[in-house]
């Protein structure tokens, strides 16, 4: 059984403000995403956005993140998170003009459409 010590998290070099994991961290290069393991980059990647990093995602850099939705596909272990609470999206507690009711539908859209999940996690 792996424990927490024997897992090294590879942090994208791209990563502006990268998390402060409790697992030792690397920098890397990743093909897709901010965030993979390694040993298992091919299999794993986690794609790191704030809110209105997300809200941007929809609008104006719609088609660059609907790529990089697309690639996360050939993972086996793949996900979105969002750093804010589902409430902030449902209430439209972000700088954008595009409605919650939108930026929601668009979530379960993508998450269907592309078989990635999102997870809204503060």
């Amino acid at each position: 059984m792996l424990k927490p010590e024997d897992i090294t998290a590879i942090i994208d070099t791209r990563e502006q403000h990268p998390l402060t994991l409790e697992l030792d961290t690397i920098p890397g290069t990743l093909a897709t995403g901010d965030y993979s393991v390694r040993g298992l980059e091919d299999l794993l990647t986690v794609e790191r956005k704030s809110l209105d990093d997300l809200l941007g995602c929809m609008t104006s850099g719609r088609p660059r993140f609907e790529r990089e939705l697309k690639r996360m596909q050939a993972y086996d272990f793949r996900c979105v998170v969002v750093e804010a609470d589902w409430q902030d999206l449902v209430k439209g507690r972000y700088r954008s003009r595009m409605q919650p009711a939108a930026a929601t539908h668009t979530i379960a859209s993508w998450t269907s459409l592309f078989n990635v999940p999102f997870q809204l996690w503060t």
